[in-house]
């Protein structure tokens, strides 16, 4: 089982859609994983990292720009289910 130091080093990039995103990012940031966070909407990151810091100075990053924050890695799209996505 990988310890917790090599966790801290791990970066994973997260495309946030709406609360469910932003929290699911800030659990896996409070758990020692580095994230970085992107969305469309410049507010939702702002507000992401604005969390992060108040919650502890968590390991998130966030980019207005997705290639920034996800170049040269895997990308985990949170998203919200609905009409298009349970068809």
């Amino acid at each position: 089982m990988p310890s917790a130091r090599m966790h801290a080093h791990a970066l994973i990039p997260l495309c946030l859609s709406k609360t469910q995103g932003q929290n699911f990012a800030l659990n896996m940031a409070s758990k020692g994983f580095s994230v970085s966070v992107c969305n469309r909407s410049h507010d939702k990151v702002d507000t992401t990292v604005q969390r992060a810091v108040a919650e502890g100075n968590l390991p998130l990053k966030g980019y207005k720009d997705v290639r920034f924050g996800v170049e040269g890695r895997k990308l985990v799209k949170v998203v919200t289910p609905g009409a298009g996505l349970c068809a």
